[in-house]
């Protein structure tokens, strides 16, 4: 979501500070959830995430917004003076629809730098239907940026991957026999900083728990798109003291998956071109971060 600590590193040479002032973005992003009404959002970079809750909540009248936050470890937003404290994952979810029974880290690397965030929810009722929805399972993740820590990235996607096997195992060995009726569906989200023919998004493209398909992960966006990712996710155009040379990075590096033998994708909101955008690429006075929104809707199978 582009970390309010970042802003005043003034990069996006064609969005001034002021407009990405932190009054400004926090309403503009209470505003876009309000407006697609998720019942679960992941984020990254989120270290105004208290905030971006607090509006919600006033904005709908109601305390049905919660969240877990995961901060990074290290996070360079403590440097930047008025800071709002550490980046991180972050997951808002509805609680009236939803409540969060268990998170946990997942870690990345093998010297625990870097963790994803795992969350277990479990529906409410669901009324006159005298059936249950399933459970969800949500890893939220962020992995190493620049181009060249492409080797990285393949890394703690084989983490990602050693969790998961684990984790199958140990929920399939606790639970009934393991089918598509009874088995929650997995969900990762979030910023891979990985184009679609990178080694870590191949890891996920070919992973399965024993060769058994139930547990195969699908991209949304590449389903809804026709079996192809969108042209970009992130479109930034920057330079600074930091950044001494005018970069233009305009690419598909973030990502909706889930298994589609356990649930159904009723379809992906479009992501705007760079007409309907602008010539100054993101953030902009409209678009609140540098990364689009990846929006999906899903019809889980009733138990």
């Amino acid at each position: 979501m582009l970390a309010q600590g970042f802003v005043p590193l003034d990069e996006f040479i064609y969005c001034p500070c002021k407009m990405l002032s932190f009054e400004r973005r926090c309403k503009s992003i209470s505003e876009e959830i309000l407006r697609y009404d998720p019942d679960i959002v992941c984020l990254q970079e989120a270290d105004i995430i208290k905030d971006i809750v607090k509006s919600l909540n006033a904005s709908s009248g109601r305390d049905n917004y919660s969240f877990c936050f995961l901060p990074k470890m290290s996070s360079p937003c403590l440097m930047v003076k008025n800071n709002h404290g550490p980046d991180g994952l972050a997951v808002i979810y509805r609680n009236d629809n939803y409540e969060l029974i268990k998170s946990e880290k997942i870690p990345l690397n093998e010297d625990n730098s870097r963790y994803a965030l795992f969350c277990h929810f479990i529906p409410k009722d669901v009324g006159h239907l005298n059936k249950s929805c399933p459970d969800i399972y949500l890893i939220c993740l962020h992995l190493k940026a620049k181009v060249y820590c492409s080797e990285i990235r393949r890394k703690q996607g084989e983490e990602l991957v050693k969790y998961l096997n684990s984790f199958i195992k140990r929920i399939s060995s606790t639970s009934a026999p393991v089918n598509s009726t009874v088995f929650p569906p997995i969900f990762i989200c979030g910023d891979f900083n990985a184009e679609p023919t990178e080694p870590v998004i191949n890891i996920l493209q070919n992973f399965s728990l024993n060769s058994n398909t139930l547990y195969k992960l699908t991209s949304a966006y590449y389903v809804a798109g026709g079996c192809k990712e969108p042209e970009f996710t992130t479109w930034k155009i920057r330079k600074s003291k930091r950044i001494v040379e005018l970069t233009e990075d305009c690419h598909t590096i973030d990502y909706i998956w889930y298994c589609d033998r356990l649930c159904t994708l009723l379809g992906a909101w479009s992501i705007p071109s760079k007409t309907e955008i602008g010539p100054n690429g993101l953030p902009s006075a409209i678009f609140p971060s540098d990364h689009m929104n990846l929006i999906a809707d899903f019809s889980l199978r009733l138990c």
